[in-house]
């Protein structure tokens, strides 16, 4: 096995333990302490979104590391991470006041249709330029 596909695939499985651990942690929050008041919002923010979103790109990422073969993908891919972590960090920040306005999380949903169109670009990219160089 390859160096790269062993990392690839190293990521990846950081990836699935932090969705574990959010999704454990949702459970927790909402079933186990009956946490549903609006002030408990920047818990969830820190304890399940956060480590969602960051597990859901380290998915992304380490299916990218492991498979990618041509290195101008990688471009597009960089592009779709830094949109995807912009947006975290924004939504992020917005919930931890919590601000309940839904217009103000509309650059955050825009950055991350921006980033899931990079990536989109990147893996179809990658595809079609593997399929005609091999």
């Amino acid at each position: 096995m390859r160096r790269r596909s062993i990392v690839g695939i190293g990521i990846l499985a950081a990836g699935v333990i932090m969705v574990a651990l959010s999704t454990y942690n949702l459970y927790t929050l909402l079933f186990v302490a009956n946490m549903t008041k609006q002030n408990d919002i920047p818990i969830y923010t820190k304890l399940v979104l956060t480590p969602i979103l960051l597990g859901v790109i380290l998915m992304v990422d380490g299916s990218v590391i492991s498979g990618l073969s041509i290195p101008f993908p990688a471009v597009l891919y960089a592009v779709g991470n830094a949109f995807w972590i912009y947006a975290s960090i924004q939504v992020r920040d917005l919930l931890s006041i919590p601000i309940l306005k839904v217009q103000t999380y509309h650059d955050g949903a825009l950055f991350f249709i921006a980033s899931g169109a990079f990536l989109l670009a990147g893996a179809i990219s990658n595809h079609i330029l593997e399929a005609r160089y091999k």
